[in-house]
């Protein structure tokens, strides 16, 4: 009589396609969700950099409105005026301005500064210089600046003289004898478009200030 063996089972486990499937599987998962977690930190970096440029723009308008709130009606002594230069330091053109203005004590330096606001390249830079006396042209290499900001791509002074009653803004300050009532600044970058500034002048009463030491603070941090 023959005798049956009985069947062996069958070993349980992946075939080589099915782990081969399963490998796939499992590397596009890998790619999609490391394709998510970059598109979430580039989104990051671009809403943190677009934070820091408003935060930056927003301290840069609020120094700007600060020292041309207030100009000084300070007059040159003829020794230092050029024919056909303004009785008062000051010269505006559509790129760029000088002015004896006020700088506030917040900034780190208080009394009469003179102030230079122009491009330097690509960037609109603010200079600032210790003030002398009626007699002393400004010596900007003693002076410290501020960079307002970066990769400029438009900027555009203008000037209105509320005295004549016309409400017109001028390209160029051609009026050796007055002060202009206002200035307009218009300022285009790679971040972006400013809000139109229109600054209108306050000239303070004439003190025998003159202006304190140290550099202007920002943010914390000297510049």
């Amino acid at each position: 009589m023959r005798r049956f063996k009985a069947p062996r089972p069958r070993a349980q486990g992946f075939t080589l396609v099915e782990l081969l499937v399963a490998m796939v599987l499992l590397s596009m998962l890998t790619l999609g969700l490391a394709s998510v977690m970059s598109t979430v930190s580039q989104t990051q970096e671009r809403v943190d950099a677009r934070l820091d440029r408003m935060d930056h723009q927003r301290v840069s308008i609020g120094f700007l409105r600060s020292v041309l709130g207030q100009i000084s009606a300070a007059q040159r002594q003829t020794g230092i005026r050029k024919q056909g230069e303004s009785e008062y330091f000051f010269e505006g053109g559509p790129k760029g301005m000088q002015w004896l203005g006020i700088m506030p004590a917040r900034f780190g330096m208080g009394g009469r500064t003179h102030f230079q606001l122009a491009l330097d390249g690509d960037a609109l830079v603010l200079r600032f210089a210790p003030w002398k006396g009626v007699d002393v042209a400004p010596d900007w290499g003693q002076g410290q600046s501020y960079v307002l900001e970066r990769a400029v791509t438009a900027f555009v002074l203008s000037y209105q003289n509320a005295k004549s009653g016309v409400a017109q803004w001028q390209p160029q300050w051609v009026d050796d004898k007055e002060l202009p009532s206002a200035v307009q600044i218009q300022l285009e970058s790679a971040g972006g478009v400013w809000p139109l500034m229109a600054i209108a002048f306050y000239t303070p009463p004439a003190t025998n200030r003159s202006s304190g030491s140290g550099g202007a603070v920002f943010g914390g941090s000297r510049r």
